[in-house]
């Protein structure tokens, strides 16, 4: 599939020139921040990995790694398998064809197309080579500084030594050029959704939860279907949660696309590891198995949540 081809059209969705695969500009303020999040799922495991890095190009440092989890985890740090660390120097090489001090390298063989990725932890534990191939073409935000992409990831994970074919749909993520303030933020949390059906359906949305099909709850997000990317101008979402209040154990959502189609679509968290991205934010990892019309598929849930919230799950 070529981007050129199926360009990205419609009121909040913009095309994505393959440029944005490299690093940008950045603002002269220690905040400045981009963040490459990759991963493969294998669904009939319950097994979701998470690759995400952060990079300060302002201080020359990135943070980030591998993070691979079955079942629940009451913290990261309880994962299957965690290499994740703060603070170390910037990825060797580009980002085209970089590799960063967890030992990911990351090699985009055609922009917007095909990334490879690749690691071996040096004790031998887990190790993967995967390619991820586009599934739709790369859908921009409005006004920049972030793309995210369906992609169907093939390939092979050894872990503890056991052979795991992987083959199935993930959502990629680019930002850049943004400051990241560490901060207080809203009481409400901010999820970021990724649900692949397959060639034909995936979403891709931000949002908050809410009382009614709402504009405001909605940050930002798309579907791709049947060939064509439609921005989703509203979305009603409810997060169910556990017994602490903050723990999402699935969601109720229902989207409003800018052609008028609505979507009901439910899912239940089948793996999940808190992570500390910054040390008063708290990133519920989850793998959900979703459900639409008939159809279910795994895919990502990231409830951000910050000290407000949680200070507000203790009352």
């Amino acid at each position: 599939m070529a981007n050129a081809e199926l360009p990205v059209t419609g009121v909040g969705v913009v095309g994505v020139d393959p440029a944005d695969e490299l690093m940008h500009p950045f603002p002269d303020d220690p905040a400045a921040a981009e963040a490459s999040f990759l991963g493969f799922n294998v669904p009939e495991r319950d097994l979701n990995c998470t690759i995400h890095h952060s990079l300060h190009p302002f201080l020359g440092l990135v943070s980030g790694g591998v993070v691979l989890i079955r079942g629940e985890a009451e913290n990261a740090a309880f994962a299957d398998f965690i290499d994740y660390h703060a603070f170390l120097p910037m990825a060797t090489g580009d980002l085209r064809d970089g590799v960063y001090p967890s030992g990911v390298r990351v090699r985009v063989l055609e922009a917007l197309e095909l990334v490879e990725l690749s690691y071996a932890e040096p004790g031998g534990r887990l190790r993967f080579e995967l390619v991820q191939e586009a599934l739709m073409p790369a859908a921009g935000k409005p006004g920049g500084g972030r793309f995210t992409q369906a992609m169907h990831t093939r390939g092979e994970l050894i872990l503890d030594g056991e052979r795991i074919d992987i083959d199935s749909y993930f959502t990629r993520e680019r930002r850049w050029s943004t400051v990241r303030p560490e901060g207080d933020g809203p009481t409400a949390p901010l999820a970021w959704v990724g649900a692949v059906f397959g060639p034909d359906l995936a979403f891709h949305f931000s949002a908050r939860d809410g009382e009614c099909l709402d504009r405001e709850k909605l940050s930002w997000g798309y579907v791709w279907r049947d060939g064509e990317t439609r921005p989703l101008e509203a979305a009603w979402m409810r997060t169910i949660r556990g017994n602490d209040g903050a723990a999402p154990k699935g969601v109720e959502v229902r989207l409003l696309d800018a052609g008028g189609e609505t979507y009901e679509m439910a899912g239940e968290t089948r793996a999940r590891a808190p992570l500390n991205v910054w040390p008063n934010v708290l990133d519920q990892m989850c793998l959900m198995r979703y459900r639409l019309n008939g159809r279910h598929c795994h895919g990502d849930f990231r409830d951000l949540q910050f000290n407000s919230f949680l200070r507000s799950t203790r009352r």
